[in-house]
């Protein structure tokens, strides 16, 4: 197989066969000659369909350069597409002071997954060694952090836990 492959390409129902509209060399890329022919010819379609009106689907004819002739049928095929048809701001995350351990909050709330410091405004911490120890917060507490906090709590040293995280 030659390293590239040359195509003459031109619509079936044109009145002279000989008369190729296209020269495509593409590359063989580890592709077999079936699927290089039927490149050439999608590629024919595209500049086709920039160029002219096309009435879907076409009919191509396409000879390699072995002297192999082709009929390719192209038609126009639509891919899914995902249009964003609304966008709206949730609201900000009320005010709270959240378990921390590890490096993470026992609410596991994804919008704290970073430092404390570049959490979003109003939003606070305590240690888990704190609340295991029964503080109580300056100001609103997460509640899903107080529901979570217990069970790790029981991961700490002298709190039942060997403090190994397991």
């Amino acid at each position: 197989m030659p390293p590239s492959h040359i195509f003459k390409i031109w619509h079936a129902a044109d009145d002279a066969p000989n008369a190729p509209r296209r020269l495509i060399t593409l590359g063989v890329g580890g592709t077999d000659d079936e699927t290089c022919m039927r490149r050439a010819a999608e590629l024919a379609a595209a500049i086709d369909a920039k160029h002219s009106e096309l009435l879907w689907p076409v009919d191509y004819r396409v000879l390699d350069v072995e002297g192999r002739f082709w009929s390719v049928r192209i038609d126009l095929v639509t891919r899914p597409t995902y249009v964003a048809i609304s966008s709206q701001e949730l609201p900000p995350m009320p005010s709270a002071v959240h378990v921390f351990w590890r490096g993470q909050v026992a609410c596991e709330d994804a919008r704290l997954s970073s430092a404390p410091s570049k959490w979003p405004k109003g939003q606070y911490w305590m240690s888990l060694l704190e609340f295991a120890d029964g503080s109580h917060p300056d100001g609103d507490r997460c509640e899903a952090c107080w529901r979570n906090a217990p069970d790790l709590v029981q991961r700490l040293p002298g709190h039942g836990g060997t403090g190994t995280g397991e």
